[in-house]
């Protein structure tokens, strides 16, 4: 199966979460001079991501929160061409990321996602160059956070990596007018 969209060019930004200029690592705010990166004679871009934290506790507690996924929400200032049936509106959400090991005697559980794990979005250019990221446990709704072995819930979640990849979008040619 051909993907068409690997054969173009494509702008990669790789998040660190401790590059954030402000914010907790479940609720970050990046800095990105779009100009530099984004070419402008586009409007439209398809966005995928894939993203991994490092090895934390994360344990379900019994009876209490479940660390087995989080939602991840990125706000680019921009139109997104998704709905939320959660706001009744277009929404920020750009996938699900999940814990890969469940063990509760050592500090290597890590959630994440693949590339094309999640379905790619489309955004229009964006109008700012704050970006803003929301890790949210999937389960409680409230802000990711690691745990220490007891299962007692940290102040924030491990660090982690997001790269998303950016595709400009071309508009098809307009058609020409038919004057015969």
């Amino acid at each position: 199966m051909a993907l068409p969209f690997l054969d173009k060019k494509s702008y990669t930004i790789t998040l660190n979460s401790e590059d954030r200029i402000s914010g907790t690592r479940n609720n970050a705010v990046y800095n990105i001079d779009w100009s530099q990166i984004l070419p402008r004679e586009y409007d439209d871009f398809k966005i995928a991501f894939s993203f991994g934290t490092a090895g934390g506790k994360y344990l379900d507690i019994s009876g209490g929160s479940i660390y087995s996924s989080a939602k991840v929400y990125v706000d680019f200032g921009s139109k997104s061409y998704n709905y939320d049936t959660s706001n009744k509106s277009g929404g920020t959400m750009m996938g699900l990321i999940y814990r890969d090991i469940q063990s509760s005697t050592s500090s290597s559980n890590a959630l994440s996602c693949y590339y094309l794990y999640n379905p790619p979005r489309t955004i229009t250019r964006p109008q700012s160059n704050y970006i803003t990221i929301k890790i949210l446990n999937q389960y409680s709704g409230i802000g990711l956070t690691d745990t220490n072995a007891a299962g007692v819930p940290l102040s924030d979640m491990t660090q982690y990596t997001m790269m998303i990849e950016i595709i400009a979008i071309e508009e098809p040619p307009k058609a020409i007018p038919n004057v015969l």
